[in-house]
């Protein structure tokens, strides 16, 4: 058999396709196997591919040499095995497709196959997968069959749920179907890493496959490093159910900008010398359920890796962040006049766009600041705003990624022959940003805006430049009676049902849908 080390680009995502030996074929139940390589980056999709390649050539050769019978322990890594890859399929699946009545229809069939799943399970029926036992362990027993056929549906269940919590919006997430087998006796357990060396490994994998930008490291290794501190680097192996329980209480009492308040103390000198009661500005529920996230991702990781048997961290909970809402205050036509005003008309031309974009469209900042060229075009007589992740552009969520028609008014004030005057690439002479690198051009770009913002008069703290001209676009779609599914749709906010796919900018008709009730927008710009 030739060796295929060809990655090939599906969906932005590298694959690698496997081609079963002949003589496995029946026992497989195929000829071959596609494996993500998961990265989009040509270079590292080669070298994962000779990994996969030798994995794949050691995993034929384990089926061909199987003895008679497993023990549990055996079942339960073949059971893995089979549950990685169904848990492989279902993300090629997903980064694949992005149609929502695709999604919907494998929504549905998911749920009528979990429930028979269900059933057979309830009722020890596993004629489903008994073939498939016996063909993967053809010279065993009868028991053991059944054995490695009810596991398999197991594996199949969880699957199964993983993949309908994706389609839902939650991360795909490996499930951990089975507990290792715990030591014979007089033999010693494993020795864990410490949770510092799992933290750096779990950052390095994040950053050399580019899953995270400058600013999202930064913000990951401060959160990790507070993590370590209060558990004390404990070897991930010990950390217990109890501990996470004791984390979240020690995370619900963490000051905001301690290194600031306290110059030269630890998070634990901190905690010690406010625990007596000192009234103390506690964190915002978003950033607590930044770092709680973090500790179940990395646990999480740590299982795939196979550092540990199961997460401790699966009893961590999340702090209600309430209504986005109720955060921020739209802002009004005597804001907005007073904003502009402020700025001026001399300024540079993103200073002088951005406002107005914001104002329109119901993008966020980090979107409009990405904008490209080639990104704002005519599709069938409608000039649309095309917001999409293409050349390593990111955006906040899947329903971030959309088409909007460009507002008349936009039109009107001369945005299209601004666009077409602008040479190929970004349509912004890179904005300025400062060292910090937690901190984007984004990041710097609002915080000018809302120094403008407040220096205009507008000092009420729940009104924020950027977040606010979206609220404020919200506000007037809601009074002109627009759908919220088309609301959502326009301003890149999940929905539920088939919203996006009847209200989106991909067809004809959702895009003259948004145009109109855009066209109620009417500002003082």
């Amino acid at each position: 058999m030739q060796t295929p080390l060809q990655p090939v680009k599906r969906g932005g995502v590298y694959h690698l396709r496997l081609h079963v030996p002949a003589d496995l074929w029946q026992l497989m139940g195929r000829t071959q196997i596609w494996r993500s390589l998961r990265t989009g980056d040509l270079r590292i999709a080669r070298q994962r591919a000779r990994a996969t390649w030798d994995a794949a050539r050691a995993y034929f050769h384990h089926v061909r040499t199987r003895g008679l019978n497993m023990d549990r322990s055996q079942l339960d890594a073949l059971a893995r095995r089979y549950l990685s890859a169904r848990f492989d399929q279902a993300e090629q699946w997903l980064a694949e497709t992005t149609d929502e009545v695709a999604r919907d229809v494998q929504g549905d069939r998911l749920g009528e196959r979990g429930d028979l799943v269900t059933a057979a399970l309830t009722y020890g029926d596993y004629s489903s997968t008994l073939d498939r036992a016996r063909g993967l362990l053809p010279d065993a027993d009868e028991l053991t069959h059944a054995k490695l056929a009810r596991r398999l549906l197991e594996a199949e269940l969880e699957a199964i749920k993983a993949e309908c919590r994706a389609l839902s919006g939650e991360p795909l997430v490996f499930p951990s179907l089975v507990a290792t087998a715990p030591a014979a006796v007089g033999e010693e357990p494993k020795e864990t890493p410490r949770l510092s060396e799992v933290l750096a490994a779990y950052v390095e994998e994040h950053v050399r496959e580019k899953k995270w930008n400058p600013k999202t490291r930064a913000q990951r290794e401060t959160h990790g490093e507070e993590i370590v501190e209060l558990l004390g680097d404990p070897r991930v192996g010990d950390v217990t159910k109890a501990d996470m329980r004791a984390l979240a209480q020690t995370i619900a009492r963490l000051p905001s900008n301690p290194t600031k308040k306290w110059p030269g103390k630890t998070l634990t000198e901190v905690l010690e010398l406010t625990k007596d009661g000192t009234v103390v500005d506690i964190r915002a529920p978003r950033s607590l359920n930044t770092s709680l996230q973090l500790v179940r991702s990395l646990f999480a990781w740590a299982v795939l890796q196979d550092m540990i048997p199961k997460s401790p961290a699966v009893v961590l909970g999340y702090h209600d962040e309430g209504d986005p809402m109720d955060k921020r205050y739209p802002l009004t036509d005597a804001d907005i006049r007073a904003l502009l005003a402020h700025i001026g008309d001399e300024r540079a031309p993103y200073w002088w766009w951005i406002p107005r974009l914001l104002a329109y469209s119901g993008m966020r900042l980090s979107e409009a600041v990405q904008l490209r060229r080639e990104d704002v075009h005519d599709m069938e007589g409608i000039q649309v705003f095309s917001l999409n992740t293409e050349g390593g552009r990111r955006l906040k969520n899947h329903q971030s990624r959309r088409i909007v028609p460009v507002h008349p008014r936009l039109i009107a004030l001369g945005w299209i022959d601004y666009v077409q005057a602008r040479p190929e690439g970004f349509l912004w002479p890179s904005p300025p940003r400062d060292e910090n690198p937690k901190h984007g051009p984004g990041d710097y770009l609002s915080k000018r805006l809302n120094t403008w913002l407040r220096a205009a008069g507008v000092t009420d703290p729940k009104k924020v430049a950027a977040h606010s001209f979206r609220h404020r676009l919200k506000q007037d779609l809601e009074d002109a009676e627009v759908p919220m599914p088309l609301i959502n749709a326009i301003c890149g906010w999940k929905t539920s049902g088939t919203g996006s796919t009847v209200y989106g900018g991909e067809t004809k008709r959702g895009r003259e849908r948004m145009l109109k009730a855009l066209s109620n927008v009417e500002l003082p710009i």
